[in-house]
């Protein structure tokens, strides 16, 4: 299987998930076996990660890189809550809650939205948190909660340093 110029070898009973607007392509080598091919679509925005690899501090997405090397997700396309939750884990020592990860996704949908990030106040009276109990899920050394939540949402990198990450 070729996609976006690499090759990846497919056995029986593989899956795949191509992202939107990635080149690829199916060839069947075996020369006795024909190939069954199910193939389904879903709306551009769906994120899915099928093989993500950590190698040390990297992690690679189908031959890409999906993290820069200061640890922020360089496509927003990539993202999943899987990847949230390592990047909380591998760079700020936290396990997300439920909680943690509905704040996350909610900072994702309205940077979707407006093509910023909320303020703090708005996402205390989304959850009904105080600036403290925000702050000890996601405060981290000198990164702000804010800043912490824009990097694990997988925001751009610009933002989430202004936004003290």
């Amino acid at each position: 299987m070729t996609i976006d110029e690499n090759q990846h070898p497919v056995r029986d009973s593989d899956s795949v998930i191509v992202p939107a607007g990635v080149k690829h392509n199916v060839v069947n080598t075996s020369k006795s076996k024909n190939l069954k091919l199910y193939t389904s679509y879903s709306p551009t925005r769906a994120y899915f990660l099928i093989h993500l690899l950590k190698i040390g501090a990297r992690y690679r997405f189908m031959g890409i890189e999906v993290l820069d090397d200061e640890g922020f997700v360089k496509n927003p396309d990539l993202w999943t809550d899987n990847l949230s939750k390592s990047m909380a884990k591998t760079q700020f020592d936290i396990t997300l809650t439920d909680q943690q990860l509905k704040i996350i996704l909610y900072i994702r949908d309205y940077y979707k939205k407006w093509e910023t990030l909320p303020m703090l106040k708005t996402i205390r009276d989304e959850f009904g948190l105080t600036t403290s109990e925000i702050d000890e899920q996601f405060k981290r050394g000198s990164s702000t909660a804010r800043g912490v939540i824009c990097k694990l949402a997988g925001l751009p990198k610009m933002l989430c340093i202004a936004s003290g990450c």
